[in-house]
């Protein structure tokens, strides 16, 4: 049974500005589903505002002061300009508005929360995560960046401590999360509008590892240039994932055949099985990798981390 008390606020009535991105959309469904009033707002229509219409929401085209009424708390996304004119009465009538990124990251104290950041594959390596964890019977809650396979939503709502989110490193975003479990897949020249420089992005990266308690696991790919630059000043103990024989997590004879890929899967040099993919491409196989370590620190056996993500 879902458990609606983890995520009960001193709030009713949530509108969410930008409603239709694909983060706002999983969160607002997340609280439709733990029993808000949800309305929200974004230029236009889209599959996915239509999906949470059908939940519940009320949806408003186009931005306007009068779309917050009823309203007791305001969320925004990093788009959404300071003079919206519905962030604009939020500050006028003394309505509370909160990011996306402050309701994320209070949402996922309130869980045993994995994040997953990175330039890229975070939402795959998430997804495959929350694969593992269902099938483990551990009943995750999920909140990705895209649709879940099998689904045609980007969210799951489970009743187990876990909370499987993506941390989102635009605009500094990730530093509101305080995960128990991360993973960094990949450093690289992402978001320079925002970043400036590649020192300015490395040093975002190194906050997010100081969120993690000292005595909880960060999981960082080898092969990843920029991540494996930075493992020295990882100021965590590090579980390292990859193709180089150094790695924890090892990958070793990768064979491309069309649309799938398999691997050897070795744990600390010892061989745990073969994985295969139906996807293309060696970097599945190192979102593998990724998920297949959260799981041994989950100390969810390796075998069935294989199984269930082939």
């Amino acid at each position: 049974m879902i458990d609606r008390h983890r995520l009960r606020f001193n709030y009713r009535h949530l509108h969410f500005i930008g409603i239709g991105g694909i983060g706002m959309s999983g969160l607002s469904e997340l609280m439709i589903n733990s029993g808000y009033t949800v309305s929200g707002s974004d230029l236009s229509p889209s599959p996915l505002t239509n999906r949470l219409s059908s939940l519940g929401a009320t949806i408003y085209e186009g931005h306007q002061a009068d779309h917050i009424t009823g309203a007791d708390l305001i969320i925004y996304t990093a788009a959404v300009s300071t003079d919206n004119p519905e962030l604009a009465a939020a500050r006028q009538q003394g309505i509370l508005a909160v990011s996306r990124a402050d309701l994320l990251g209070t949402i996922v104290r309130r869980y045993h929360g994995i994040s997953v950041a990175g330039t890229h594959g975070k939402t795959t390596t998430s997804a495959m995560i929350g694969k593992i964890l269902v099938d483990a019977d551990l009943d995750p809650t999920i909140v990705l960046g895209g649709i879940l396979p099998d689904s045609n939503s980007n969210i799951r709502m489970g009743s187990g401590k876990w909370m499987v989110v993506e941390a989102d490193e635009y605009d500094r975003s990730f530093h509101s999360l305080f995960p128990m479990t991360a993973v960094i897949t990949s450093i690289d020249g992402d978001h320079m509008e925002y970043y400036r420089t590649q020192s300015d992005i490395d040093e975002a990266f190194l906050i997010f590892t100081h969120l993690l308690p000292f005595d909880r696991p960060l999981i960082a790919c080898l092969d990843d240039p920029g991540v494996k630059r930075l493992v020295p000043a990882f100021r965590r103990r590090v579980t390292t994932y990859g193709t180089a024989d150094e790695a924890y997590i090892q990958a070793s004879n990768i064979c491309l055949s069309g649309l799938n890929v398999s691997a050897d899967i070795l744990v600390g040099k010892k061989r745990m099985g073969i994985l295969s993919l139906q996807r293309p491409g060696k970097y599945h196989i190192l979102n593998a990798l990724a998920a297949i370590a959260v799981a041994d620190q989950l100390e969810i056996p390796v075998e069935q981390a294989i199984q269930s993500l082939a």
